[in-house]
């Protein structure tokens, strides 16, 4: 078991992470490797850290990793015009200039 956690910013100290960020405990093994954050905001820089829950009825924990950094993509794009658009150039004759 993993404990992590990620906070804005890509510059930031772990006791920063730890203090302003959301922490994740994850079961992560070779065959399943996969965190999902969630509710990340969009084109938004964004720092992790992470260590192994060694005995968690001991407080027995690693170190701390390294701090990650990571930007999640551009969110989705607004469409001003009605969808779906069409325009099939029917009222156009052949030949015909506009």
């Amino acid at each position: 078991t993993y404990e992590l956690y990620y906070a804005v910013g890509d510059d930031l100290e772990i006791d920063s992470i730890i203090a302003n960020g959301n922490r994740i405990v994850a079961n992560i093994t070779a065959s399943n490797s996969i965190v999902t954050f969630s509710n990340l905001t969009p084109e938004t820089d964004y720092s992790f850290i992470y260590r192994l829950v060694c005995d968690s009825l001991t407080d027995s924990y690693s170190l701390w990793s390294q701090v990650g950094t990571f930007t999640t993509q551009c969110g989705p794009v607004l469409v001003r015009e009605s969808i779906p658009y069409i325009e099939s150039f029917e009222s156009y004759s052949i030949g015909q200039i506009i």
